[in-house]
């Protein structure tokens, strides 16, 4: 029998704890509806709540929309934004919104990342409502399932030499569970961690995405029933040069410390989800449609990876400092091989660590 989660004893904060949380980042007021009107989700598009659950299934992460709206309900993962549909016609809101077509103005959306503040929460049958979600929710959804699921060994009680007592023993599992429900719902940092990374997504992910060699930048006209992502006349190269890292670090309070513990965060859970860590000086030469092709842990790995990269870049153009590589965050190197100056040489890197007569990859 095992069961995934631990019990927190309320203490009355001490000085040590506060200057710790100090140290993490907490949830901006409105960041959801930041996020929206700041146009931040044309490089790395917020999902629908179908096309999020089957995200998160590909990458090993058992989720439906019925357990989604429970932990919604439950105070501990929620959405960045929810819209309903309009008692009159309206068209869709877009993204960036427009003067005229805000439907947060209207009250037809609403932030959500707050999610103890109290907002109507529809039922499974209810499809007068969609929520949108960001892909770098998926490592704070992994911790909320890894702290709420059970896990048992049936054919441990069947050599049980007494009777087992299924009131006693389900009594204790709800109080690590109730134990766990008030840790998740109070501490921001996962959370707070997952929307400075779509913050930021338009100007660092399309970096992330490459091989080394080449990035992809991928855009375009996108819709549903409620909203349209207008990236068509978007231009990466052209945001990237008019970006202000100093607008997301005012927004989330950043400091280096907040900055560099929420990318160590990242890169752990990386590296930890990762079946096949050891050998990232390889795989990050492959490319990227290669690398998706990846599945359940190891393609969850990606997405974090990509997400704690653009964390990297953030810190680099707010404090001129270059953070470790994710999968060095979690060891000292004493020796970096190959070296570092031949690590600036791209060509000259992979030949190192991948010569013809060991592998060879597809470029």
């Amino acid at each position: 029998m095992e069961l995934q989660g631990y019990v927190n004893v309320a203490r009355r904060p001490h000085r040590g704890h506060r200057a710790a949380q100090d140290s993490l980042l907490t949830i901006p007021r409105n960041a959801g509806r930041r996020i929206v009107e700041a146009g931040a989700a044309i490089a790395r598009p917020l999902l629908g709540t179908d096309r999020f659950v089957k995200f998160c299934k590909e990458r090993g992460l058992p989720i439906d929309r019925d357990r989604l709206l429970r932990l919604e309900r439950l105070g501990v993962f929620g959405p960045v934004f929810r819209v309903r549909t309009p008692r009159r016609n309206a068209r869709q809101m877009t993204i960036p919104p427009q003067n005229t077509n805000n439907w947060f103005a209207y009250r037809w959306a609403w932030d959500t990342t707050r999610l103890q503040r109290p907002y109507q929460i529809p039922d499974l049958r209810d499809r007068t409502q969609e929520a949108y979600y960001s892909i770098f929710q998926v490592d704070h959804l992994a911790l909320v399932l890894s702290r709420l699921t059970l896990q048992l060994n049936l054919d441990g009680f069947m050599e049980a030499a007494e009777p087992i007592d299924w009131q006693v023993d389900g009594s204790r599992w709800l109080q690590f569970a109730n134990a766990a429900l008030g840790d998740l719902r109070m501490h921001e940092h996962r959370r707070a961690l997952a929307l400075l990374c779509q913050f930021i997504s338009n100007r660092y992910y399309p970096a992330t995405q490459g091989d080394q060699r080449t990035i992809q930048i991928s855009h375009g006209h996108a819709s549903d029933s409620w909203i349209v992502v207008d990236a068509m006349n978007w231009d990466w190269e052209q945001s990237a040069r008019q970006w202000n890292p100093r607008v997301a670090a005012r927004l989330f309070g950043l400091t280096a410390t907040k900055l560099r513990n929420a990318y160590e965060a990242l890169a752990i859970a990386q590296a930890h989800a990762d079946p096949i860590e050891h050998w990232y000086q390889l795989t990050q030469f492959v490319m990227v449609r290669q690398r998706q092709r990846l599945k359940g842990d190891a393609l969850r790995a990606e997405t974090l990876r990509a997400a704690a990269h653009m964390l990297r870049h953030l810190y680099k153009d707010l404090y001129n400092d270059e953070l470790p590589h994710p999968n060095e965050v979690g060891g000292t190197i004493i020796t970096h091989v190959p070296e570092l100056e031949v690590r600036r040489d791209v060509r000259r890197y992979l030949e190192l660590i991948c010569p013809d007569r060991v592998v060879r990859l597809e470029c």
